[in-house]
């Protein structure tokens, strides 16, 4: 029988319980027991009676507040009591959802949305990435944040530090993913480039979240960097994000 119909049968049929741990009636034993060598006046074990004080709190006082079931079948009328496998409403529950298996309807997966645009220069604030450098450094970066399962939506900079806007999973925090980025990239370097021995980033970084509808602009932004300091530094610049940002800080402990 359905779930919704043995409900109806609770709610329509004589009251089966009285207050207490007592049958009254041996035509409805208390739920998985079997009475056959009991009478009718014999207390109900406790376990089995909370089964039963369960049904009579729903007959006694939760039913007649309001119905939660139509006689017809399974229509909800009460967004206090959903139908079983529902998030309420007033619409018709498919019969197949009032199984007790499917009274959970929470998210089976983990959505998230974690942009971040993240800034740090060289070492000293070295003006050593030259256009070389660059044309194949800012893909490898890119290449670090897929390799953990990061998205590089932009890369970019000059000579003395690099702009990257990353979506980062739910289960990397932004200073290892730095951290990963940073350690990879100067090895690479290292490796690749004997003029470079002395490459080094940074040890501080500057990390913003920004929201969906800003993404076009911040990919601007980071594309035009070599017109923009032609105009502001990289101490102004990365000032102005604090301020922009409330970040609180104190100018004297910024620079390395």
């Amino acid at each position: 029988m359905k779930v919704a119909q043995l409900f109806q049968r609770w709610c329509t049929a004589p009251r089966r319980f009285i207050f207490g741990v007592l049958e009254n009636t041996p035509a409805l034993p208390a739920p998985g027991y079997c009475f056959r060598n009991r009478l009718p006046g014999d207390s109900v074990p406790e376990g089995r009676a909370k089964i039963a004080q369960r049904f009579q709190r729903w007959v006694l006082f939760e039913e007649p507040a309001a119905r939660r079931f139509s006689p017809g079948g399974t229509r909800e009328n009460s967004p206090a009591l959903p139908a079983l496998g529902t998030v309420g409403g007033d619409r018709l529950v498919p019969e197949g959802r009032l199984k007790w298996s499917e009274r959970c309807t929470g998210m089976s997966h983990t959505y998230t949305s974690q942009l971040c645009h993240c800034v740090f220069s060289t070492k000293g604030r070295r003006r050593i990435i030259t256009p070389e450098l660059s044309s194949r450094l800012w893909p490898y970066l890119g290449g670090i944040a897929r390799e953990h399962k990061m998205s590089a939506l932009g890369i970019g900079g000059v000579e003395d530090h690099v702009h990257l806007l990353l979506s980062l999973p739910p289960t990397l925090a932004i200073a290892k993913a730095i951290q990963l980025i940073k350690g990879g990239s100067s090895k690479w370097v290292h490796d690749q480039f004997p003029g470079h021995q002395t490459f080094a980033w940074q040890e501080g970084y500057g990390a913003f979240s920004i929201g969906v509808g800003n993404i076009d602009r911040t990919l601007a932004y980071i594309a035009h960097q070599a017109e923009h300091h032609r105009r502001t530094d990289f101490k102004d610049e990365l000032v102005s994000f604090l301020k922009r940002h409330r970040i609180e800080y104190d100018e004297r402990y910024i620079w390395d």
